[in-house]
């Protein structure tokens, strides 16, 4: 798999976020791959422990007996008093204690969380190959190469493109018996007999793209090993002179 998108379940609040208790929660890179991370912030709302959502689950209206004056107050007395059924919280009624005394409905609380989804990017491993045979001669000139590998992949964060490359920038060839040569082509030869092998490791620049803006160069580099390569050198045939 070359690309992958990763959503980091862990969530934290947004006051962690700002001062950094959150960092932690991107992945790290590791090896040839990027990771890029974006947050985005979710808020939720609820009423106080115990309350019922009064929008969600339907509330019982009790009812209670209640007294008040003809003109509708229970502070300025009339003759008259009205006595009736009414729903509880409807209204004010006489001997009723002081709205001070009476508990405050619950406040709506809002939570922020901070979630964050991260977009992974591996590099394509390099392949070295011969462009001669797999036995040569001792001094016979061997030439080898490799495809740079590397690349581009996009994903998504938080449903807007994210892409990240791969920049080939260097190339180093190890051989067995200790040479070493820079370039994605290279030839060489060897002075004794016996087995050779030889590894190429590319090394690459990392660069990223989000939601179509400018590339941010450089943001990090990253080497991988070429497959290794076998091949055995051997004494040139001998050959016999014929003298008259």
């Amino acid at each position: 798999m070359l690309a992958e998108l990763v959503l980091i379940l862990a969530s934290c609040d947004v006051t962690g976020a700002a001062i950094g208790a959150c960092v932690n929660q991107c992945p790290k890179s590791t090896g040839a791959s990027y990771t890029i991370c974006a947050d985005q912030e979710n808020s939720s709302s609820f009423l106080g422990p115990g309350e019922a959502d009064p929008i969600t689950t339907p509330q019982p209206k009790p009812k209670r007996l209640c007294s008040y004056y003809v003109n509708g107050t229970i502070d300025v007395p009339t003759s008259s008093i009205i006595t009736a059924w009414v729903e509880v919280g409807s209204r004010a009624c006489i001997g009723d204690p002081e709205p001070e005394d009476r508990v405050a409905k619950p406040e709506s609380k809002t939570v922020a969380e901070l979630i964050t989804e991260a977009f992974t990017a591996h590099a394509t491993r390099p392949f070295a190959f011969l462009q001669s045979g797999s036995e040569v001669e001792i001094t016979e000139p061997v030439s080898f190469a490799v495809n740079l590998g590397g690349g581009q992949h996009s994903g998504q964060l938080f449903g807007e493109s994210a892409t990240i490359r791969f920049v080939p920038i260097g190339v180093d060839w190890f051989f067995s018996d200790g040479q070493r040569l820079n370039g994605q082509f290279v030839s060489t030869s060897f002075e004794e007999p016996g087995d050779i092998t030889a590894v190429a490791n590319v090394s690459y620049r990392i660069d990223y793209q989000r939601s179509g803006g400018s590339w941010v160069l450089g943001a990090a580099t990253a080497s991988l090993n070429s497959n290794e390569l076998s091949l055995s050198v051997v004494d040139p045939p001998r050959r016999t002179l014929l003298v008259g």
